[in-house]
Protein backbone atom coordinates (compact mmCIF):
# COMPACT_ATOMS: atom_id res chain seq x y z
CA UNK A 1 0.00 0.00 0.00
CA UNK A 2 2.04 3.08 -1.18
CA UNK A 3 -0.20 5.18 0.54
CA UNK A 4 0.47 4.16 3.79
CA UNK A 5 4.27 3.45 2.93
CA UNK A 6 4.49 7.44 1.94
CA UNK A 7 2.44 8.33 5.49
CA UNK A 8 4.77 6.36 7.54
CA UNK A 9 7.58 7.79 5.88
CA UNK A 10 8.99 4.69 4.01
CA UNK A 11 12.09 4.42 2.17
CA UNK A 12 12.73 2.15 -0.65
CA UNK A 13 16.36 1.49 -2.95
CA UNK A 14 15.44 0.01 -5.93
CA UNK A 15 18.91 -1.49 -7.23
CA UNK A 16 20.17 -3.80 -10.31
CA UNK A 17 23.16 -3.99 -12.15
CA UNK A 18 21.49 -4.80 -15.02
CA UNK A 19 19.88 -1.59 -16.42
CA UNK A 20 16.51 -1.67 -18.38
CA UNK A 21 15.00 -4.10 -16.08
CA UNK A 22 12.25 -2.04 -14.42
CA UNK A 23 13.73 0.20 -11.45
CA UNK A 24 12.70 3.81 -13.11
CA UNK A 25 9.20 2.16 -14.32
CA UNK A 26 8.59 1.03 -10.64
CA UNK A 27 9.14 4.12 -8.92
CA UNK A 28 6.87 5.74 -11.57
CA UNK A 29 4.07 3.31 -11.31
CA UNK A 30 4.51 3.74 -7.46
CA UNK A 31 4.07 7.62 -7.88
CA UNK A 32 1.55 7.08 -10.57
CA UNK A 33 -0.61 4.48 -7.64
CA UNK A 34 0.09 7.00 -4.79
CA UNK A 35 -1.59 10.00 -6.51
CA UNK A 36 -4.34 8.33 -8.01
CA UNK A 37 -5.12 7.06 -4.53
CA UNK A 38 -4.72 10.46 -2.81
CA UNK A 39 -6.83 12.20 -5.64
CA UNK A 40 -9.54 10.19 -4.64
CA UNK A 41 -9.36 11.64 -1.59
CA UNK A 42 -7.99 14.97 -1.72
CA UNK A 43 -5.49 14.43 0.66
CA UNK A 44 -2.36 14.95 -1.35
CA UNK A 45 -0.37 18.28 -0.29
CA UNK A 46 0.44 21.05 -3.42
CA UNK A 47 3.09 19.20 -4.46
CA UNK A 48 2.26 15.39 -3.97
CA UNK A 49 5.32 14.30 -5.71
CA UNK A 50 9.09 15.15 -7.58
CA UNK A 51 10.80 12.65 -10.04
CA UNK A 52 14.54 13.89 -10.05
CA UNK A 53 17.18 12.57 -12.44
CA UNK A 54 19.66 12.09 -10.07
CA UNK A 55 22.73 13.46 -12.83
CA UNK A 56 20.86 15.95 -14.54
CA UNK A 57 19.94 17.42 -10.77
CA UNK A 58 23.61 17.46 -10.23
CA UNK A 59 24.16 19.36 -13.46
CA UNK A 60 21.56 21.55 -12.64
CA UNK A 61 22.62 22.66 -9.53
CA UNK A 62 26.13 23.70 -10.84
CA UNK A 63 24.56 25.49 -13.30
CA UNK A 64 22.59 27.37 -10.73
CA UNK A 65 25.55 28.72 -9.01
CA UNK A 66 26.30 30.97 -12.20
CA UNK A 67 22.49 32.05 -13.19
CA UNK A 68 19.23 31.12 -11.54
CA UNK A 69 17.19 28.05 -13.48
CA UNK A 70 13.56 27.42 -13.23
CA UNK A 71 14.16 23.52 -13.00
CA UNK A 72 16.73 24.22 -9.36
CA UNK A 73 14.19 27.00 -8.10
CA UNK A 74 11.09 24.00 -8.84
CA UNK A 75 13.04 21.82 -6.76
CA UNK A 76 13.59 23.96 -4.42
CA UNK A 77 10.10 25.47 -3.23
CA UNK A 78 8.75 22.03 -3.80
CA UNK A 79 11.31 19.41 -2.43
CA UNK A 80 10.78 19.65 1.88
CA UNK A 81 6.53 19.06 0.70
CA UNK A 82 6.58 16.86 -1.69
CA UNK A 83 4.98 13.51 -0.25
CA UNK A 84 7.38 11.06 -2.01
CA UNK A 85 10.63 11.99 -4.43
CA UNK A 86 12.26 9.45 -6.29
CA UNK A 87 15.89 9.80 -6.59
CA UNK A 88 16.47 8.38 -10.14
CA UNK A 89 20.07 6.78 -11.14
CA UNK A 90 21.65 7.96 -7.45
CA UNK A 91 25.83 6.78 -7.82
CA UNK A 92 25.75 6.41 -11.40
CA UNK A 93 27.96 9.53 -11.46
CA UNK A 94 31.05 10.15 -9.19
CA UNK A 95 29.91 13.70 -7.72
CA UNK A 96 32.09 16.27 -6.55
CA UNK A 97 32.00 17.38 -2.62
CA UNK A 98 29.80 20.12 -3.32
CA UNK A 99 27.20 17.74 -4.81
CA UNK A 100 27.95 15.41 -2.42
CA UNK A 101 27.17 17.91 0.83
CA UNK A 102 23.91 18.94 -1.71
CA UNK A 103 22.59 15.29 -1.76
CA UNK A 104 23.19 14.68 1.76
CA UNK A 105 21.54 17.84 3.02
CA UNK A 106 18.15 17.17 0.88
CA UNK A 107 17.68 13.50 1.15
CA UNK A 108 19.10 14.06 5.22
CA UNK A 109 16.28 16.73 5.53
CA UNK A 110 13.78 14.63 3.82
CA UNK A 111 14.44 11.67 5.96
CA UNK A 112 14.37 13.47 9.46
CA UNK A 113 10.72 14.96 8.35
CA UNK A 114 9.61 11.09 8.04
CA UNK A 115 9.15 11.85 4.22
CA UNK A 116 9.26 9.15 1.32
CA UNK A 117 12.08 8.45 -0.65
CA UNK A 118 12.73 6.07 -3.76
CA UNK A 119 15.78 5.61 -4.83
CA UNK A 120 16.86 3.64 -8.56
CA UNK A 121 20.63 2.62 -9.30
CA UNK A 122 22.43 0.31 -11.32
CA UNK A 123 24.84 -0.07 -8.09
CA UNK A 124 24.13 -2.49 -5.63
CA UNK A 125 23.17 -1.76 -2.35
CA UNK A 126 27.01 -2.80 -0.68
CA UNK A 127 28.75 -0.77 -3.57
CA UNK A 128 26.86 2.62 -3.28
CA UNK A 129 29.17 3.15 -0.16
CA UNK A 130 32.78 4.10 -2.69
CA UNK A 131 30.26 5.79 -4.62
CA UNK A 132 27.64 8.03 -2.33
CA UNK A 133 30.41 7.99 1.34
CA UNK A 134 29.53 7.45 4.30
CA UNK A 135 27.37 9.67 5.39
CA UNK A 136 25.15 9.52 2.34
CA UNK A 137 25.23 5.66 2.30
CA UNK A 138 24.39 5.74 5.83
CA UNK A 139 21.33 7.62 5.03
CA UNK A 140 19.56 5.63 2.39
CA UNK A 141 21.07 1.99 3.05
CA UNK A 142 20.09 2.28 7.08
CA UNK A 143 16.63 3.87 6.36
CA UNK A 144 15.21 1.74 3.12
CA UNK A 145 13.90 -1.39 2.16
CA UNK A 146 16.38 -2.56 -0.40
CA UNK A 147 14.91 -4.57 -3.37
CA UNK A 148 17.35 -6.12 -5.52
CA UNK A 149 15.52 -6.53 -9.36
CA UNK A 150 16.50 -9.09 -11.29
CA UNK A 151 15.09 -9.71 -15.01
CA UNK A 152 17.27 -9.22 -18.22
CA UNK A 153 17.00 -5.60 -20.10
CA UNK A 154 13.57 -5.17 -20.89
CA UNK A 155 14.60 -2.53 -23.89
CA UNK A 156 16.74 -4.82 -25.88
CA UNK A 157 14.59 -7.73 -25.15
CA UNK A 158 11.59 -5.38 -27.16
CA UNK A 159 14.26 -4.42 -29.94
CA UNK A 160 14.58 -8.08 -30.39
CA UNK A 161 11.30 -8.80 -30.90
CA UNK A 162 10.50 -5.95 -33.07
CA UNK A 163 13.03 -7.28 -35.25
CA UNK A 164 10.97 -10.20 -36.19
Amino acid sequence: NIVDGVSKGYNWYLNSKQCGNGKTEWSAKLIRQYLIETWKTGSTTKCGALFIEVPYFLQKLKENLNSKNDYIEYIKENIEKADIVVWDDIGTKVATTFEMDMLFSIINRRINDGKCNIYTSNVLDFELQNILGNRLYSRIINESIVITLQGKDKRSLAREESEY
